[in-house]
């Protein structure tokens, strides 16, 4: 069984809708590059 992980994105700016949330998406690649398997992406 290989790795999983979440993300939870947090920040005033993305929560109020602001801004788009860019990191998660970002991290979610990375993590994607490294085997890692993305499980969820929490606001």
């Amino acid at each position: 069984m290989g790795a999983r992980a979440g993300i939870v994105v947090t920040g005033t700016e993305v929560l109020t809708g602001r801004v788009q949330d860019r990191n998660g998406p970002w991290l979610a690649d990375r993590l994607l590059e490294l085997g890692v398997e993305l499980g969820h992406i929490t606001l």
